[in-house]
């Protein structure tokens, strides 16, 4: 399920920018590097952004609290649950802290080498 998909997807995501960090260090110097790599970042999610979206939607519906009484789907353990929606939510701010703490280390070291 996506729940469980998506923390090892923005691991390889980290992994992605850790290789590519040093790539454009290596090719467009350090001063470039912090800029190529922010546009790697944006390029990772922006082919599937509609995709990320229509999941959320199927893990917890606009409407998934109106008109059940607060009954979840039991047919899917992804749908209408907002322990889902809150794993989802977990995992993306652990990975936005991730990557803002390497692009902040690649800026220091970007700043101490000039």
């Amino acid at each position: 399920a996506f729940v469980q998909w998506l923390p090892t997807w923005y691991e390889a995501i980290l992994t992605l920018l850790t290789e590519e960090r040093r790539r454009a260090q290596t090719v467009f110097g350090a001063d470039l590097a912090p800029e190529i790599i922010a546009k790697v970042l944006s390029e990772c999610f922006r082919p599937i952004i509609s995709s990320f979206k229509s999941r959320l939607f199927t893990i917890y519906p606009p409407t998934a609290h109106e008109g059940n009484n607060g009954n979840q789907n039991s047919n899917n353990n992804d749908s209408g649950s907002l322990e889902s929606i809150c794993a989802a939510y977990e995992s993306t701010l652990q990975f936005l802290s991730e990557a803002y703490d390497q692009m902040a280390t690649m800026e220091e070291t970007t700043s101490t080498t000039t």
